[in-house]
Parts: C-alpha cells; structure tokens; sequence
C-alpha cells in the first residue's frame, strides 16, 4: 500500500541546508513541495553554505590571495588544538594543496581542498575547510571529508529513493524512506511532495520529509512505496535519485522481486 505523488517539474533545487546529524528536531507542518526552479542546483558538505556545481573545479575567483591561504593554512597546522589531525588529514602533503574558494557567507569562506571537479570532490584526499574571517586575517572554523548534496528547504529533512518499477507507461512505483533518524515511524504521513525532473533523457527524483520533534531513537527507518505520475511515459529514460550529487542511478525492480 502507498502514497500517490502527482508529477511536477523541478530544475534545479535551490533552497538549502544538508542534513547534518542523524537525529534532528524540526516541525510537523503540512506536506510542501520540496524546491523552487533555479538555473543551477546548489549544493553543499554540510552548514548552511552552498554554492554552484560549475564553481568547483577552479573555485570563486578574487577572493583569497595564495599568500592569505597558505598563511591560514600554516596557522592550522600550527594550531596545537588542530596541527596533528589536520597534518594526517587536509595537509598530510604539506600547504602546497590544491585548492579553491567554493563559497563565500559573509565573514565566511568554505574552501576545497585537494582536487574537485564539476561532479564534486575525489574519492581520496578531498576536504572542505571553512574559514571565518578575523579582521586581520583568516581563522579555521572546521573541516571535514565531503558527500555533496542538493540544499535543502527549510524545515525539511532528506528522504531516500530506491528501487522503481513501472506500473504504466507514464506511472512509477518507487520505494521511499527517510534518512534522519525517527523511532521507526511510518514514513507516509510526513513525506513531501517529491521534485521531478523529466529530461530527454532521464527522471530525476527529489524527496523530503517533515523532521521528527526532539530526540529519536535510531532503530532503522521503515520503507514505502509511493506511485509517481510522470509527465511523458518513462521509455528508456534512466531513474535518478536527485538528493545527491551527481543524481544516483536507481534500480528497476523486478516482478519477481
């Protein structure tokens, strides 16, 4: 048994914020659509900082000098609070890494370390460093490894999609379950509408939920299945998971399944 989520049309989704810890407190608000249409989706490590895919691969120009960085870059290894993870984790190659401004807040700067592309940071070796302006210099504020994701609305918290099958040329069975922790609640009642994103060559879609007030018990988050009605039939059309970047790939499942 399931829900049935109308299509709609999302380009890109710009509102933000990542799910940053597993269990979160939030509202129980009516069902919302999950973004509005921008040109490019942004994406985030984590905060409330995002910034353009097309920015990673070479970072925001203008804004740091190389001497400001390798300088800011000293000062955390020097950092007795900092020095001995970050020499094993961001600078375990010296200052001379690569790296790029991927997104300035103000007072705040979130920079790449090591190398990043359009698609996101490499596997190995890639880290986001957020450095908050001092007046007369740069301070590091933390640090951390990157699995980027669209920002997020307001008051929302990340549903997952897996597997699909199709239930009609333009209707789609797809398995949803939320990310953040929920005491095991039934997910129906608290899911969003999804985005959908129908190009030529593929769907892409999006899921939130309404966070679970206060604290909640982690024992596993049950699944359900949601029809999804689609603006063209599927054809050939891959299935994509839009909560992370780039989009996933998801399964067809089966009959027999």
């Amino acid at each position: 048994m399931g829900r049935r989520a109308g299509a709609g049309v999302l380009g890109v989704l710009g509102c933000l914020a990542l799910v940053a810890s597993a269990c979160a407190e939030g509202s129980s608000s009516a069902p919302a659509p999950a973004a509005e249409v921008q040109e490019e989706v942004l994406v985030s490590c984590g905060g409330d900082v995002g910034w353009r895919p097309s920015t990673m691969a070479e970072g925001v120009p203008g804004v740091l000098t190389e001497g400001e960085t390798r300088e800011a870059f000293q000062d955390v290894l020097d950092d007795p609070r900092t020095g001995a993870e970050a020499g094993m984790s961001l600078f375990r190659d010296g200052i001379g890494v690569d790296w790029r401004v991927l997104a300035q807040d103000g007072p705040t700067l979130v920079v790449g370390i090591g190398r990043w592309t359009e698609q996101g940071p490499a596997t190995d070796g890639a880290f986001v460093l957020e450095l908050r302006s001092t007046g007369g210099g740069w301070s590091a504020e933390g640090w951390g490894d990157c699995g980027l994701r669209p920002l997020l609305p307001d008051g929302a918290s990340w549903a997952r999609v897996e597997r699909y099958r199709s239930t009609g040329p333009t209707s789609l069975a797809v398995e949803v379950s939320e990310v953040e922790c929920t005491s095991g609640r039934a997910p129906d009642p608290f899911l969003r509408e999804p985005a959908v994103v129908e190009t030529a060559e593929s769907v892409v879609l999006t899921w939130t939920s309404t966070p679970a007030e206060g604290g909640q018990r982690c024992p596993g988050n049950p699944w359900t299945t949601v029809l999804v009605e689609l603006a063209e039939p599927l054809g050939s059309r891959e299935v994509l998971d839009g909560s992370v970047h780039p989009p996933r790939r998801l399964t067809e499942a089966r009959s027999a399944d």
